[in-house]
């Protein structure tokens, strides 16, 4: 079994909070874009949907995204994030990246919102 790295599992509020907030100050660049509309991420979370899709979200205080497997396990292997666990299985083309690496966040947004495009 998978599980998900101590960053997203432990997160306290504070980085919850701190995480959402940075999520939502991202949000209206997307939401300029065609197709691109506000949504919850798998469950409640905060999230943005393309055509209906969702391609990055705000979870437990980490940004998972959408991103070619490929590109997934690069980002793992420079220790960038870690693949995105749900139920104890690793999703394969989605990617969890801490708050610590916030700097990285809007790049990795936009780069999911193009792998949504096809």
């Amino acid at each position: 079994m998978t599980k998900q790295p101590a960053f997203v599992r432990a997160s306290k509020p504070d980085q919850l909070a701190a995480a959402d907030a940075l999520f939502a100050k991202l949000q209206p660049r997307f939401l300029a874009l065609p197709g691109v509309r506000p949504g919850t991420g798998f469950g409640s979370n905060l999230g943005l949907r393309l055509e209906g899709k969702i391609f990055a979200m705000a979870v437990r205080g980490a940004l998972v995204v959408k991103l070619p497997r490929d590109r997934v396990d690069a980002l793992a292997a420079a220790k960038k994030g870690t693949p995105f666990v749900v139920g104890g299985r690793a999703m394969k083309e989605w990617i969890a990246v801490s708050l610590a690496a916030k700097r990285d966040w809007p790049k990795l947004v936009d780069e999911a919102h193009r792998f949504a495009q096809g």
